[in-house]
């Protein structure tokens, strides 16, 4: 599967030799390799001084302490922490048995909770800290190593220029240049938007992830400085997060391995929105998994939302199309206002909303009038964000022409089915 959706992703997009340079100039591109470069080259570098014999004392320790702590995720991450412990005079078998001392429980993670509870290398402190802040310094004994002293300042050297690199591209984003994860924190703080763009770069997290971190962090350090980020963001732009939880149960009855596939955050939040502009996701959810039978074993998520799109969102392909202007634009711009109505026309769902509203047989004007009305409901007991206009009407759109919607509609009487638009006189 990983193998064809390679094959996929690059399939009919021919690209020039100048293309593909441009690609590895990229520093969104290079910044997690530099990152991950440097954090191996430091490891070497710790486990060459702590020497072979602390080593392989670390590797028993860990195997006796059970939990099958060597094949946890953040072993190698546990293991670089005890070698620079090691390299800066403490005594690592020790360090590590005070930290399983209070017990690891049920954890996820064994190695990713002791290297939380592992003292701080002094040479990796907040007075000296790495290339980026989650990355360890280079310690003291390794920068004064003929071996080491100048290829790892330099291999740190570069990762924090292609992180200011990043900095500067993120600040100068707009609503036609930025990913869509980064619309939402257009009109904040541009310091915190470069910073959480270095942090994506830096973990690799795929551009059309809609968490705004991208996934959990394991590592000590990052998972601090995520929880940091959180903490300065809104609670409406963390809700990616909180969506995959609000739809975790309901998918589970449809197929427990849903929430294990890789697409799944971005399906709750097609479910959350799908939710807020009417739809009856429960029933759709169901629907979808018994007419076409079960899901496959490989990105059931993906393949849910494959069956889901033929109702909430009409064939087209993303992307900020800014020459799409059809006769009812200026309709938006009454319905919504100005500034709502240019994020609307900015944004990469632009296109579907074109295409649903085409497709639909009704007359434009009063069709977006009904689905801009159902989003000045929601407006006046939650936030919508000004980036998720666009995705919301297309899904309103597509719900009131599809009779998808979670009412069930009147049906009028006859007599007023044959009335024409214009009332009475008598009524005016």
């Amino acid at each position: 599967m990983d193998i064809l959706t390679t094959i996929l992703g690059r399939d009919g997009a021919q690209q020039s030799a100048h293309t593909l340079a441009a690609a590895d100039a990229d520093p969104f591109n290079r910044l997690h390799l530099a990152a991950d470069m440097y954090t191996d080259a430091l490891t070497a570098a710790a486990e060459q001084h702590a020497g072979p014999d602390v080593m392989a004392r670390i590797d028993t320790a860990a195997a006796r302490l059970g939990y099958h702590l060597t094949d946890a995720q953040a072993w190698p991450v546990l293991r670089r922490h005890l070698a620079l412990l090691a390299i800066e005079g403490h005594d690592p078998i020790d360090a590590l048995h005070h930290a399983a001392a209070t017990g690891l429980g049920d954890a996820h993670d064994p190695a990713a909770v002791l290297d939380w509870r592992l003292p701080t290398p002094t040479g990796a402190g907040a007075t000296d800290r790495g290339p980026l802040h989650w990355l360890p310094a280079i310690p003291d004994v390794i920068t004064t190593d003929p071996t080491w002293a100048t290829y790892l300042p330099q291999r740190a050297e570069l990762v924090s220029e292609l992180a200011d690199h990043i900095r500067g591209i993120a600040r100068a984003w707009d609503t036609a240049t930025a990913p869509a994860w980064a619309r939402p924190l257009l009109d904040g703080n541009r310091n915190l938007l470069a910073e959480i763009a270095v942090f994506r770069a830096a973990h690799h997290v795929d551009a059309a992830d809609p968490r705004i971190t991208g996934p959990e962090q394991h590592a000590n350090r990052s998972a601090i400085i995520q929880q940091a980020i959180h903490s300065r963001l809104d609670a409406a732009l963390t809700r990616a997060g909180a969506d995959t939880a609000r739809w975790r149960q309901l998918a589970d009855t449809v197929d427990p391995h849903l929430t294990d596939d890789p697409y799944w955050p971005r399906l709750a939040t097609h479910l959350d929105n799908a939710a807020r502009a009417g739809a009856d996701v429960p029933a759709l959810l169901h629907d979808a998994a018994a007419q076409h039978g079960p899901l496959p074993a490989e990105m059931p998520a993906a393949a849910l939302w494959w069956r889901l799109a033929g109702t909430l969102a009409p064939p087209s392909l993303e992307g900020a199309d800014t020459k799409l202007r059809p006769p009812w634009t200026a309709d938006l711009h009454h319905l919504l206002g100005t500034r709502i109505a240019e994020a609307v026309i900015t944004d990469p769902a632009w296109p579907g909303l074109v295409a649903a509203v085409t497709a639909a047989n009704w007359p434009p004007h009063d069709l977006l009038a009904a689905a801009a009305e159902h989003l000045h409901d929601i407006a006046a007991t939650q936030i919508i964000r000004p980036d998720e206009y666009a995705r919301l009407l297309t899904y309103r759109v597509e719900l009131l022409t599809h009779r998808a919607v979670s009412y069930t509609p009147l049906t009028p009487p006859t007599i007023l089915r044959r009335r024409t638009t214009r009332p009475p006189a008598y009524l005016y």
